[in-house]
């Protein structure tokens, strides 16, 4: 059964890349107010595991003090389909 990919790919290379999502729920507190943000970060999972350890490779993808992070999730599904 032939992969439904290789059409698109029009027998190009097909490479898959696992990019993991999650949330954060962060606050700034500079002054005596609570100041909620959810931030939203990703990974490269193809990387080799002693690059992964590293902090350089987690990247920021959104942040919102409105919106919560199903919101944000469904948000950036709809801007990567």
């Amino acid at each position: 059964m032939p992969n439904t990919l290789r059409k698109l790919a029009d027998d190009e290379e097909l490479y898959v890349v696992m990019l993991p999502l999650w949330c954060d729920d962060v606050s700034g507190n500079r002054s005596k107010q609570y100041n909620k943000h959810i931030n939203m970060y990703m990974a490269n999972s193809n990387l080799p595991g002693h690059l992964l350890q590293q902090e350089y490779f987690v990247h920021f993808v959104a942040t919102s003090p409105h919106a919560t992070s199903l919101e944000q999730f469904s948000a950036v599904m709809a801007e990567i389909k």
